[in-house]
């Protein structure tokens, strides 16, 4: 019998077809959020992956090039006038950043004014643009007539523009008279906004304190914007040629989410501000063009990498965490040229201590010694310093690096190390450190932004883990890291004290698997008899989850320490966790 669904995703698949159904929830004739419904499997073709877009990791315009993103957006609106079909030739940037051309298809299916339902129809041309970033900077090395028009013709300006679009803000370059000289893009959300900004009075008030920041200061300019919206922000940093201001690179947020990150990324908007001024210089005068341009495409292609890495982890993290961020680290260890990354997960048998859960060297399968164990003595002397760079987590390179450091905790073993928590909330659960042994460094802040942005990343993981239905697998991340603790551990149904789960270290005490048997044959649950037994300890933090106790255990003819978790089992099942240490006082 021939199964209907699949022969006509093979239909779509094979005359090269994508589909996708979604759905805009309008406010005010403008769409406020919107929820793709479908999208065939056979996504890959355009570059990215159904499963990545569904989960709402990335939005179809992430895929979609900054300057044709309002050519699909008018195609929606003429689509819903007309009920016609509307097709469109847009580009679409690929995972491995490469421009692909495909035919866009526009279909309104369904609608009134507060939600409208869309259907598009995505075809790869039979001959696609493959150019790269680099090949796209190297097509616009001719020389033009005038300053603006070079600008704005300049398709440099335009890749700046693709970093903003990964954190959902808005950006655009304007000329010493405040005007566009490209495209401005950013989310649909407040994008009419943004366009309005540039003709209401405030804005020029605006724009006359950032041009008068650029002749006192040379830090990035990042201000609130007087246009009634809480949270909104601006960030501006200045283009130069031939050393004289011609432009002005802004990047704007209306959100306090995404407001936040708008004093991140600052710096980063300096920097690259810096370099393009550096690139349009050197093509402009046709003087060390080269050499600029290889800078350039080193720091674009540095960004663009470094955000493949992450979404790919997002992607990857949805179908198996550990596998995902095992790759993580193995893809950032690649591309920042370190020697090893190492991510550490919290002791279930020591509250204060952690131990190494995976790792990856460039040269080794195996951690050695100051991986496994020393690396602490760093963290232990850091805390007795002050971080001088202010930032979080901890940060040792050759700014940094004290003979201390060298001769008492590194031995040669290590030259510079950025060490971060993975936090939930204000628990840290874990950490991730990143060493370089080859030779001493000074990260950068590109690659600090990274790392932390990976550790979050992490972070992300651990709480997707723990929340939403994945019990189970939290519950199999930890038995894994049991197994390999010293601790006697058991977990235990609360209601029939069927064991669910016993380490190897307790299966080797007894001689046998306890998996299956009754617990009270080792152990009386503590509510069974001792509740009432003085001197019984509670945890200093104990919310009547956690017990402590301790008694004599036959079956191994000693005394035992005792802590006890209550937790839920494979979903909703009440069990608790019983974690058995000989007594040492």
């Amino acid at each position: 019998m021939i199964d209907e669904k699949k022969f006509l995703l093979d239909i779509l698949d094979e005359a090269g077809y994508t589909v996708m159904l979604r759905r805009f929830y309008m406010v005010n004739h403008r769409p406020e959020r919107t929820k793709v419904e479908y999208i065939s499997p056979n996504s890959g073709i355009i570059g990215s992956k159904a499963n990545v877009i569904l989960e709402g990791l990335r939005l179809p315009e992430d895929f979609i090039h900054p300057e044709d993103r309002q050519k699909l957006a008018e195609s929606s609106i003429q689509a819903r006038m007309t009920g016609e079909k509307v097709k469109n030739t847009i580009r679409m940037i690929a995972d491995d950043t490469k421009l692909i051309t495909v035919e866009f298809t526009s279909v309104f299916v369904e609608g009134d004014e507060n939600e409208q339902l869309f259907e598009y129809i995505i075809k790869e041309r039979p001959e696609p643009q493959t150019q790269t970033i680099p090949e796209i900077l190297e097509s616009e090395a001719a020389e033009p007539q005038d300053v603006d028009s070079f600008l704005s013709e300049n398709k440099v300006l335009t890749i700046a523009q693709t970093i903003t679009f990964f954190e959902n803000l808005y950006s655009t370059f304007v000329t010493l008279d405040g005007k566009n000289l490209v495209r401005p893009v950013g989310p649909e959300t407040y994008l009419g906004i943004f366009y309005d900004m540039f003709e209401r009075p405030m804005y020029k008030e605006l724009y006359g304190r950032i041009l008068a920041s650029f002749e006192t200061s040379q830090t990035p300019f990042v201000s609130e914007m007087d246009d009634n919206m809480e949270g909104s922000y601006v960030s501006a940093a200045p283009i130069y040629m031939n050393g004289e201001l011609v432009a002005t690179w802004l990047i704007c947020s209306y959100e306090k989410e995404t407001s936040a990150k708008i004093g991140r990324i600052s710096q980063n908007q300096w920097n690259i501000a810096k370099c393009i001024s550096e690139y349009l210089d050197g093509i402009y005068a046709n003087d060390g063009r080269t050499t600029r341009l290889s800078e350039i495409e080193k720091k674009l292609e540095a960004e663009l990498s470094q955000k493949k890495v992450i979404t790919t982890t997002l992607d990857e993290m949805r179908t198996d965490i550990d596998s995902a961020i095992s790759n993580m680290m193995k893809d950032a260890g690649e591309l920042l040229s370190i020697d090893s990354v190492a991510y550490y997960v919290a002791d279930p048998g020591d509250a204060e201590a952690f131990i190494l859960k995976d790792y990856w060297d460039v040269n080794s399968d195996e951690p050695d010694e100051f991986i496994m164990n020393e690396i602490w003595g760093i963290k232990k002397y850091v805390e007795k310093t002050s971080d001088e760079r202010g930032l979080d987590g901890y940060i040792i390179d050759h700014e940094s690096l004290t003979n201390q450091v060298r001769v008492e905790v590194f031995q040669g073993r290590a030259r510079a190390l950025l060490l971060y928590p993975v936090s939930m909330g204000s628990t840290i659960m874990g950490w991730l450190a990143f060493v370089n042994r080859k030779e001493e460094r000074v990260w950068t802040e590109q690659e600090i932004g990274f790392t932390k942005e990976l550790t979050r990343i992490t972070a992300r993981g651990l709480r997707k883990t723990i929340g939403e239905d994945s019990i189970k697998k939290t519950n199999q991340m930890l038995l894994e890291t049991y197994n390999h603790v010293r601790a006697c551990i058991f977990i235990k149904e609360d209601k029939t004290g069927t064991v669910l789960f016993s380490n190897d270290t307790l299966n080797k005490l007894l001689g046998y698997d306890f998996v299956g048997k009754d617990s009270r044959r080792l152990i009386q649950d503590l509510h069974d008899k001792f509740e009432d037994v003085k001197g019984m300890r509670k945890s200093g933090l104990d919310t009547g989850n956690v017990t402590h106790w301790r008694r004599y255990i036959n079956a191994f003819d000693g005394i035992y320490d005792i802590t006890q978790l209550k937790m839920n089992w494979d979903g909703n099942v009440p069990a608790s966790c019983v974690i058995l240490r000989i007594a040492r006082d």
